[in-house]
């Protein structure tokens, strides 16, 4: 069974914590696409805070695995390098 207020606990201290998040991902988008411009200029360079409902979801869905999801959780944010081939660079927070 899920605990509602636990949940509601965790998503409220992600939302708290997601205008930090966004300016992570921003930053590493600006990092990755220097390091691209200058590697491999045809390269498209990505990035996003883990969204708040998906966050949501997760953290009921994982209960068992996390009983600290908003300081356990990886994925906060995202960043992804496609370059020219076929292969990418991807980076967790």
């Amino acid at each position: 069974m899920i605990d509602r207020e636990w949940v509601r606990q965790q998503v409220a201290q992600y939302t708290e914590d997601y205008p930090r998040y966004k300016l992570y991902a921003e930053t590493m988008q600006m990092v990755l696409y220097q390091v691209a411009k200058k590697y491999s200029p045809l390269a498209i360079v990505q990035s996003r805070p883990k969204g708040i409902a998906s966050f949501a979801e997760k953290t009921q869905r994982k209960r068992s695995e996390f009983n600290d999801p908003v300081h356990q959780f990886t994925d906060k944010d995202v960043a992804v390098d496609i370059p020219e081939g076929v292969y990418g660079l991807k980076a967790e927070i």
